[in-house]
């Protein structure tokens, strides 16, 4: 085990941020359209996710609740537990940009 750990990274890698921004733009843009086109049926499916614990403070249906441009949702467990209840992993939101990012990378 120890011959394992001497081959791990121990600082981060460089990373070009505007490189990065755009890889990840495509992604962000249509993982924002499709949420935005569901947050309605994320909101009724969430009432039906038990909470795992009670919380104090409670602000909104919610409690803790997020905005997505202007879109009100769950926290983040309740969220994703709304969107695997309906067959809907949020990995996958973003999948078909990657199509035409793979296309652009080959090309150029």
């Amino acid at each position: 085990m120890e011959s394992l750990m001497r081959n791990v990274v121990k600082e981060p890698m460089p990373v070009d941020a505007v490189q990065l921004r755009k890889v990840l733009e495509p992604y962000v843009a249509r993982y924002q359209r499709m949420l935005e086109s569901i947050a309605g049926l994320i909101n009724v499916c969430a009432r039906y996710i038990p909470p795992r614990r009670s919380r104090k403070l409670h602000i909104g249906l919610f409690g803790y609740s997020r905005n997505q441009g202007g879109i009100v949702l769950p926290r983040a467990i309740t969220f994703v537990a709304a969107l695997y209840s309906m067959g809907l992993p949020p990995e996958v939101f973003g999948i078909s940009a990657s199509r035409k990012w793979a296309m652009v990378m080959w090309i150029s």
